[in-house]
């Protein structure tokens, strides 16, 4: 089987943070030497992005737009903090929200917008900021699909006034946790560090676990283990993917915001810098070759999401299909994990009517693996696999 994520990180590197959650010294830090001044560390861009939303002293009731789809903990935190989350369609060609999109839904409550890059594409923030600038809004800038390397960060950080990657366990140069925050404003910027500094420091303890656990993880992602292990599944009748999910969580279970405000351990930290210093970036173009050989494959059977993104580099890859689960079970019988279900959800989702792209795009996704060094050939044979099954493309899209 042939798995969507795999865990984007060496046996050393495993080994080594191990052994730092063993070794004593260290202390809580949110700092980040390698980079500049306007960085800081957290346990996750959620713990960030909770840090920003207590640092800033806008009304209560003040509005947040955002991509229209996002990981669900987002929006989550901007209606904890007395905030309305606004969602803000996308095209499925570029995953961008447009200018005028974003124009007719400002209102004098505005005070931000959230831009995510999905599926590890770029999307241009320069018209963006001109208007956020015009309209006096914070302009945030959600990176954590779209890792390609430390000189990236740096000179992308200057676009936003607060930008934000995730290192989390699925995550391109995964440190098995940790976020890493821009924020342009030295005042906010400190009122943030005092925030994370005074909350409770991740114990080693508990970041040792959590190595051991991705790294079983990753175990089972292995070919041979991972279609035997879903291969039992079917045959139990239990839900293989179902499963797959719930062990790639995060911050899964009650309490999400204790969990969340803490400082990232000192062995996490050392594992942070590490992974951001010296990432090479093999992963990445395995990927972005591995996604532009499927849509030759492909040759327009199904649309794909994102196929008009800048500079792509595949953190996820999906086509649209106008019935996911029969594509998804002849993929799942040819040794392809496909899936329709992700962490994504539709900002806003429960408290409007409105009809968005968004929804249909979250309806009819299929996602599909092209990580984890598969070879050509295989990509290849995904392609006939999808041919076979003959789908049929979404209407309204």
């Amino acid at each position: 089987m042939w798995v969507r994520k795999r865990i984007d990180i060496s046996t050393n590197d495993l080994v080594r943070g191990l052994a730092g959650c063993i070794r004593p010294g260290g202390r809580g830090d949110v700092s980040l030497p390698e980079l500049p001044n306007r960085f800081v560390a957290c346990l996750s861009i959620r713990s960030g992005f909770d840090s920003l939303l207590s640092a800033v002293d806008w009304p209560h009731g003040s509005e947040v737009l955002m991509t229209a789809i996002t990981i669900g903990d987002m929006p989550r935190i901007v209606e904890h903090h007395g905030f309305r989350a606004v969602p803000v369609d996308i095209a499925p060609q570029t995953l961008a929200p447009s200018v005028s999109g974003i124009e007719s839904l400002i209102t004098p409550r505005t005070r931000a917008i959230v831009v995510t890059h999905l599926a590890g594409g770029t999307i241009e923030l320069g018209p963006i900021r001109r208007l956020c600038d015009d309209a006096g809004l914070m302009l945030i800038d959600d990176r954590a699909q779209a890792f390609v390397g430390t000189r990236e960060m740096i000179s992308s950080s200057r676009q936003a006034d607060v930008s934000m990657w995730s290192f989390g366990p699925v995550k391109t140069a995964t440190a098995l946790g940790a976020g890493v925050i821009s924020v342009r404003d030295e005042s906010l910027r400190q009122r943030m560090r005092q925030r994370l500094t005074s909350t409770p420091i991740q114990s080693r303890f508990a970041y040792g676990r959590r190595i051991t656990k991705y790294a079983a993880i990753g175990l089972l992602s292995q070919r041979t283990v991972s279609g035997a292990i879903a291969q039992a599944f079917r045959v139990t009748g239990r839900d293989h993917d179902q499963f797959v999910a719930e062990m790639a969580r995060g911050f899964a279970g009650d309490g999400f915001f204790c969990r969340i405000r803490r400082q990232p351990s000192p062995p996490l930290i050392r594992m942070l810098r590490n992974r951001v210093g010296s990432y090479d970036g093999s992963s990445i173009e395995h990927r972005r070759n591995a996604g532009k050989l499927l849509i030759r494959e492909l040759d327009g059977i199904l649309p794909v999401l994102g196929d008009q993104m800048i500079d792509p580099t595949y953190w996820f890859f999906s086509v649209l299909a106008e019935q996911p689960e029969p594509l998804i079970r002849s993929l799942w019988r040819a040794g392809f994990d496909a899936t329709n279900r992700s962490s994504l959800r539709r900002v806003g989702a429960d408290d409007t009517n409105r009809s968005m792209v968004a929804d249909l795009i979250l309806k009819h996704m299929v996602m599909l693996p092209i990580g984890g060094g598969m070879p050509g050939e295989e990509i290849k044979r995904m392609a006939s696999v999808i041919r076979e099954a003959k789908p049929v493309s979404p209407g309204g899209i």
